[in-house]
């Protein structure tokens, strides 16, 4: 293990310094993370290098209940020899000193988008969402990931483009996002539905 480093309190991305075996690189349960708090580890996630796993806390339940580390918190993670050759420990410093960011928006239905930010935002703060100036009001749902959920609770909208403001969506940090207003393009489908007979 060359590294344990995170940039925000629910994921730590450990580094090797060689690549390692997917299957068990990807069994949260090689993987044990002790110090300040009490670290519940849900999912690990080889990355695209071969080398490097990310692992989430990420709770996967419906609504999610993540407990974050602490901002500053000492932990020791230690990697179980179905990965490394040996059982390794490597000491890292939870720290989250970045405001997250909205950075796009993505439609993903009649009525519905998602906001995607720089890091997974806290499901138990709720933004707030406003289009087109206040004329609809989107419900949003977060799944403590990096993507809120909106639905506006209407059937469909016109064609055209919407201002869609958001503000007050924080990461597991406490930090506030800075409000921020983005363009949804709205094209209505007149694709028809095909059914296939197989």
């Amino acid at each position: 293990v060359v590294s344990a480093a995170t940039t925000n309190l629910v994921e730590i991305l450990v580094t090797f310094n060689t690549a390692v075996d997917e299957d068990a690189a990807e069994d949260a349960a090689n993987y044990e993370v002790e110090g300040d708090t009490v670290v519940t580890l849900v999912s690990a996630t080889l990355q695209a290098d071969g080398k490097s796993v990310l692992l989430s806390l990420i709770d996967d339940a419906d609504p999610p209940v993540t407990v974050p580390m602490d901002n500053d918190g000492a932990y020791t993670l230690t990697v179980d020899t179905d990965v490394c050759a040996v059982e390794t420990s490597v000491d890292f410093t939870a720290i989250d000193n970045a405001v997250p960011v909205l950075e796009s928006i993505k439609l993903t239905g009649p009525s519905t988008f998602d906001l995607v930010f720089s890091e997974p935002m806290d499901a138990g703060t709720t933004p707030t969402i406003e289009v087109a100036d206040g004329v609809y009001s989107g419900t949003p749902t977060s799944d403590d990931t990096n993507t809120i959920s909106v639905d506006l609770g209407v059937s469909s909208l016109a064609a055209g483009n919407y201002a869609v403001k958001v503000s007050g969506a924080a990461d597991f940090a406490g930090y506030t996002a800075l409000t921020k207003t983005l363009t949804l393009a709205y094209v209505v489908d007149t694709t028809a539905p095909t059914a296939v007979v197989t």
